[in-house]
C-alpha cells in the first residue's frame, strides 16, 4: 500500500556502493531499489537524508529537519500500474515507465510535499540542498533487471489513436450524415462542415495534450476556426477510450489558467431562458465537476444567476458575483490543431 504521508523514519539502506564516472573524476553514490525501480543518490546527499524503501516506494526525507521536529519529507519515488491511482495526488510528476520483459508496465511517479517540511529559520538547514539535488536523482531512474525504463518525453502515447483518426477521416470523406456519425460514436457536429467551401478535412483538426499530467496524452478533435472540442479520447491501458462528445446544444471546449489547458468546459443551452456552463478537471479516466454556472430566467426572471457544485444543486448569486466567478474559470484555449488532411503525411 502506498504510504503518501510525510513522516520521519530511519534510513533503510538496501544496496551498496556505486561509482559514477564523470570525466576523470568519480562520484561516490548509493543505489536504492524498490521492485523493478532503482535510483542513485550521491553520498554527500545520502548522508543528509533518511531514506526508506518499501515494495513499491522509495521515500526521501531531510535528516536534519526530522531531528528538529519537522517531517522533512522531500519526495517519494513510487510505482503504479494504473494512472488513475496517482492522478488524484495533489502534487506529482510522471517520470516514465518501466516495461518488464513479460510485458508488465509500471509508471514511475514522484510525489512532492504539499506542506512546509522544515524550519526555514534554521541557519544550517540542509533541506534546500537535498531538494535541489533531486533533479539529478530523478534522472538516475533505471530498471533493476529484466526490462527497460523509458522517460516520459520519449514515450509513444499517441499512436493508439491512429484507428480513431483513420475512422473519422473516412467518415468525413464519405460525407457521413449526422445520424450515422452518432451511430459510429462520433459527434454529429462534423457534418456542419460539409456545406462549407473547400475540403472539410482542412477545416477540422486533431491535437494531443496531457491535461492531467499522467504521462499519457489525450486526443482532441475539433474545428480549426473556434475553440470547440467535438470529441475527446484518452489512453486507457494502451487503448483509446471515448471520454466525451459534443452536440448541437451541448458543446465542449478547453480552458486554462495558463498556457496549457487544464479545465474542460461544457456549454449547454436549453432555450433563450436557460443555459449553463460546467467546468471539470480530468483525472483519467474520470472527469470531476468543479463548478456549474447556471442562467435560469424561467425560475427567476429578475435574478437568473445561480452557481452549483453538484449535478443537482444550485444557489443564487448577484449578477456581478456570478460574472466575477465565471471569469476565473472561463479562459478558453484553442488546441494547437493539425488539419485532419495532414494526418499520416
Amino acid at each position: 500500500m502506498k504510504n503518501l504521508k510525510r513522516h520521519l523514519t530511519t534510513a533503510a539502506l538496501v544496496s551498496g556502493l556505486a561509482v559514477l564516472a564523470a570525466g576523470a573524476s568519480a562520484v561516490q553514490a548509493k543505489e536504492y531499489t524498490a521492485g523493478p525501480m532503482t535510483i542513485t543518490v550521491p553520498d554527500e546527499i545520502d548522508e543528509l537524508c533518511n531514506i526508506t524503501v518499501e515494495d513499491d516506494e522509495i521515500e526521501i526525507c531531510d535528516k536534519k529537519a526530522g531531528e528538529a521536529g519537522w517531517g522533512g519529507y522531500v519526495e517519494a519515488f513510487m510505482l503504479f500500474k494504473d494512472p488513475s491511482e496517482y492522478v488524484i495526488m495533489p502534487d506529482f510528476k510522471h517520470l516514465g515507465v518501466i516495461t518488464l520483459d513479460d510485458g508488465t508496465v509500471w509508471n514511475v511517479v514522484v510525489n512532492y510535499p504539499t506542506d512546509v517540511e522544515y524550519d526555514p529559520r534554521i541557519e544550517d538547514s540542509t533541506y534546500h540542498q537535498v531538494s535541489e539535488a533531486m533533479d539529478e536523482v530523478e534522472k538516475s531512474v533505471t530498471c533493476t533487471e529484466g526490462g527497460a525504463f523509458t522517460p516520459s518525453d520519449e514515450m509513444d502515447t499517441t499512436s493508439v489513436y491512429d484507428p480513431v483518426l483513420e475512422k473519422i477521416i473516412a467518415a468525413i470523406n464519405d460525407r457521413t450524415d449526422r445520424d450515422k456519425l452518432i451511430e459510429m460514436d462520433f459527434s454529429d457536429v462534423y457534418a456542419y462542415t460539409y456545406d462549407l467551401e473547400g475540403d472539410p478535412l482542412d477545416k477540422l483538426g486533431y491535437a494531443f495534450t496531457d491535461m492531467d499530467a499522467d504521462g499519457y496524452k489525450e486526443l482532441i478533435l475539433g474545428s480549426l476556426e473556434d475553440p470547440s472540442v467535438y470529441d475527446m479520447y484518452i489512453n486507457v491501458s494502451g487503448e483509446p477510450y471515448h471520454l466525451l462528445t459534443s452536440g448541437e446544444r451541448s458543446m465542449y471546449s478547453l480552458c486554462g489558467r495558463g498556457e496549457k489547458p487544464d479545465i474542460i468546459r461544457l456549454s449547454a443551452s436549453g432555450s433563450a431562458f436557460n443555459s449553463e456552463m460546467s467546468f471539470y478537471i480530468l483525472c483519467a479516466p474520470r472527469m470531476f465537476l468543479q463548478t456549474r454556472f447556471i442562467y435560469d430566467a424561467s425560475e427567476d426572471p429578475d435574478a437568473p444567476w445561480f452557481v452549483g457544485y453538484w449535478d443537482d444543486d444550485k444557489e443564487p448569486l448577484s449578477e456581478e458575483d456570478w460574472n466575477e466567478r465565471l471569469d476565473r474559470f472561463n479562459q478558453p484555449i484553442t488546441p494547437d490543431y493539425t488539419p485532419l488532411s495532414g494526418f499520416g503525411k
